[in-house]
C-alpha cells in the first residue's frame, strides 16, 4: 500500500493513482492497482498493489520487478508525483537442494589428526574433495542459501558449510578399517525443509606404523657339527620367520655376528634362511643377528637373535657289534660289554 497526500490545498485534489510502467517492460499486466481515500482529514489516498491471479512470475526470468506508480491531482495544474516500488521475486522453495562434487571417492591417511581433510588423489596431498550445495530456485545475485549437513551415524567424519569432508574423530586405523561409505544429507534451512543425499567413499591409506614381528620358535638356538663348509654347498641350519601387517612380506639380511671375525662363516637369504658358509671348530659359539625389514617408507626393522653352538665331542657309537655267545648261557647273562678302541675277543 502506498500513501499520497496534498498538504498545500484546502481541497482534496489527489484522485488518480495507477500503475504507470514496469521494469522489465511487460510486467504491468502482472499487477492490479486500486486507489481509495485513506484519511480524509489528512488528505491521504492509498494505492493497493495486488498480484494478478492469472499471471505467473517465473524467477528464472527475473528476480525483481520495479513498478512506477503515478499520483495525479484533480486541479487546474494537474500536478503529478511518482513512486517506485521494487518487488522481489522470492524463491518458491518447491525443490530440494542440488549436490555436486569434484569426486565422490576420497583418501585420507590413517592416524590423521582431528580436522584433517579428505583428498581426491590417492596420495592424499594434492586436491581436496569438495561438495557444492546449491538451491535450484536461486541465482548468483541472491543472498547465500543456508543448508544443514549431516553424515550417516557412526562415521568419524563431518561436512563443513563449505563442503569439505573432515575427520572429527582420531580413530582411523588401516589395519582395522580400510574404507568408510558416507551418506551425506543436505537440508534446506526453511520449511518444508527439502533435502538431498549423496554417497561418498573415503579410503584409508596405510601408514607404516608397525615393525615386523619375529616368530620365535624353539630352534633359534641351534647346534651344528664341526666341519669345513667353505667348499661345500651352504648348509641351512635354521629359517627365521617374521610377519608385517603393514608392508610385508619382510626381507631378511645378516646384520652382524659375534665374534665379529666370524661374519664370513654365515649368510642369510631374503626369505630368512640362515646358512653356514665357513669352517666351524668344536667348542665354537656364535651369536648371529638377523634383521627383518618391511617394504614400507620409512623402512621399519626388527632383529632376530640366533645362537649357533658347535659341540666339543662329535663321537659316534659303532653301528654294528659282532658278539659270540655260548649255547649253555642262561637267561639274563651278560654276553659282552664293548669298550671303544678295544677289539672284540674271539670265542
Amino acid at each position: 500500500m502506498l500513501e499520497f497526500s496534498d498538504i498545500k490545498s484546502t481541497h482534496l485534489y489527489v484522485t488518480s493513482l495507477y500503475l504507470l510502467s514496469a521494469e522489465p517492460p511487460g510486467y504491468e499486466s502482472y499487477f492490479i492497482t486500486t486507489s481509495a481515500l485513506y484519511r480524509s482529514n489528512t488528505k491521504q489516498y492509498r494505492c493497493d498493489i495486488e498480484k494478478s491471479g492469472g499471471r505467473i512470475v517465473y524467477r528464472s526470468n527475473t528476480s525483481s520487478i520495479e513498478l512506477i506508480i503515478e499520483a495525479q491531482e484533480q486541479s487546474p495544474n494537474a500536478r503529478t508525483e511518482y513512486a517506485s516500488v521494487l518487488v522481489s521475486v522470492l524463491p518458491s522453495n518447491l525443490n530440494p537442494p542440488v549436490i555436486t562434487y569434484n569426486s565422490n571417492t576420497g583418501y585420507i591417511f590413517e592416524n590423521s589428526s582431528v580436522g584433517a581433510r579428505v583428498y581426491t588423489d590417492a596420495a592424499a596431498s594434492t586436491t581436496l574433495l569438495k561438495l557444492a550445495f546449491t538451491d535450484p530456485e536461486t541465482s548468483s545475485s541472491d543472498l547465500p542459501v543456508q543448508f544443514t549437513t549431516t553424515v550417516s551415524a557412526g562415521q568419524p567424519f563431518a561436512v563443513t558449510q563449505e563442503g569439505y569432508i573432515v575427520l572429527n574423530s582420531s580413530v582411523l586405523d588401516y589395519e582395522a578399517t580400510t574404507k568408510y561409505v558416507l551418506t551425506v544429507t543436505v537440508t534446506k534451512a526453511t520449511s518444508p525443509w527439502y533435502s538431498a543425499t549423496v554417497t561418498v567413499t573415503v579410503n584409508v591409506l596405510n601408514v607404516n606404523d608397525n615393525s615386523p614381528v619375529i616368530l620365535v620358535p624353539d630352534n633359534y638356538s641351534v647346534t651344528v657339527t664341526a666341519g669345513n663348509y667353505t667348499t661345500t654347498a651352504p648348509r641351512v641350519i635354521v629359517t627365521v620367520q617374521a610377519t608385517d601387517i603393514d608392508f610385508g612380506p619382510p626381507q631378511f639380511k645378516l646384520n652382524r655376528v659375534v665374534p665379529a671375525n666370524a661374519t664370513s662363516k654365515f649368510s642369510v637369504s631374503q626369505n630368512g634362511s640362515l646358512s653356514v658358509t665357513g669352517s666351524l671348530s668344536p667348542g665354537d659359539v656364535f651369536a648371529v643377528y638377523v634383521t627383518a625389514s618391511d617394504l614400507g617408507k620409512p623402512v621399519r626393522s626388527t632383529e632376530a637373535f640366533v645362537v649357533v653352538s658347535v659341540p666339543i665331542s662329535c663321537r659316534k657309537s659303532p653301528r654294528k657289534y659282532l658278539v659270540y655267545i655260548n649255547e649253555e648261557e642262561t637267561i639274563n647273562a651278560t654276553v659282552y660289554v664293548p669298550i671303544e678302541g678295544q677289539p672284540l675277543p674271539l670265542p
